[in-house]
């Protein structure tokens, strides 16, 4: 059962290592309301009233291989205003970035996550060994135990046997005391 457990512990912390190079989902939303005193006298006196929201989604992942890593993000706007300045209203906007970074020397070969990974790996391959040994030791030892219960009950048997014999010889040597064809002295033995 322990063995067993230290199995599920390391495939715990292979999944815990690998969780570094997962995607990651990353989401905002903003909404600004802006009223803005009269700066010229085309505005008016009330001011300039604004209104914008702003949301962007994007997902970025880690790569095992290399050390890079890429992202992808889509970003919109939607901004409503009062001014009559404007020639649009409401103004919307929205892009799509695509990101990719691979750095040129460093974490090329080994860094710190893959390097958690390669580690809770080996260990995963030590506790499915451990396993495996503590499977056969166990297995070997109950074997063992059957085989040396089969000698134990053979060896009874064997007693019993003896035992028996040895009772047998008994009676004969009395009757061939009684009979007078044997001393006494056959009895003792």
């Amino acid at each position: 059962t322990v063995a067993r457990l230290d199995l599920g512990i390391s495939d715990t912390r292979v999944a815990q290592a690998s969780g570094a190079f997962g995607p990651t989902v990353a989401t905002s939303f903003q909404r600004n309301n802006q009223l803005s005193p009269p700066s010229s006298f085309l505005v008016g006196s009330s001011g300039t009233r604004t209104d914008t929201f702003t949301s962007s989604l994007g997902v970025g992942q880690r790569l095992k291989w290399g050390g890079g890593s890429y992202s992808v993000a889509w970003d919109s706007s939607r901004s409503t205003s009062d001014s009559f300045l404007l020639n649009f209203n409401p103004t919307l906007r929205s892009g799509l970035s695509l990101s990719f970074s691979q750095p040129l020397l460093r974490d090329l070969t080994m860094d710190g996550s893959r390097q958690q990974l390669a580690t809770s790996r080996r260990g995963r391959a030590i506790a499915g060994a451990r396993f495996e040994e503590t499977t056969v030791r166990k297995v070997a030892e109950a074997r063992h135990a059957f085989w040396n219960l089969v000698l134990a009950r053979a060896a009874l048997d064997v007693q019993r046997q003896s035992f028996d014999l040895a009772r047998e010889l008994a009676r004969v040597n009395a009757a061939r005391v009684e009979v007078g064809s044997a001393p006494p002295l056959d009895l003792v033995s």
